[in-house]
C-alpha cells in the first residue's frame, strides 16, 4: 500500500486537486493502472489521472495520519482493525514479465 500526497482541494482553483498517478516496480517496468468503478464495485483499467475534490468520501486526508486511518475500520471492542478495501480508489498490478522498458533484446545465435 502507498500513499500519494495531493494538494488540498479546497486550496487551488475550482476545488478540485489533479494528478496523474502512476507506478513501477524497481526494474522501471510500468504496473497497470486500474480505478475502482463504484457502480460495479469492480476495478477496471484506466488512465491514472484523477480529479480529487472535498465531497464524501473523501479521497484525501488532512494530515498523513488521516489518509492512513482512513483505510481501516476501528471497533470499539479492541479488536484488530479491519482493512477497507472499499476506500481505495487505485490499484496497481505489476506484472514481472522479462521484457524491461530500455533494454536491448539480445541477438541469439545458432
Amino acid at each position: 500500500m502507498g500513499y500519494v500526497g495531493v494538494k488540498k482541494p479546497a486550496d487551488v482553483p475550482g476545488g478540485v486537486s489533479r494528478a496523474l498517478v502512476r507506478a513501477h516496480d524497481a526494474c522501471g517496468r510500468m504496473c497497470h493502472v486500474a480505478c475502482l468503478d463504484k457502480k460495479q464495485g469492480e476495478y477496471r483499467l484506466c488512465s491514472g489521472a484523477i480529479a480529487v475534490n472535498n465531497e464524501r468520501p473523501l479521497m484525501y486526508g488532512r494530515q498523513f495520519d488521516d489518509a492512513v486511518l482512513s483505510v481501516f475500520d476501528y471497533t470499539e471492542d479492541n479488536k484488530a482493525p479491519k482493512f477497507r478495501v472499499d476506500n481505495l480508489y487505485l490499484s496497481f498490478y505489476c506484472d514481472y514479465s522479462g521484457k524491461y522498458p530500455f533494454a536491448k533484446p539480445l541477438a541469439t545465435e545458432f
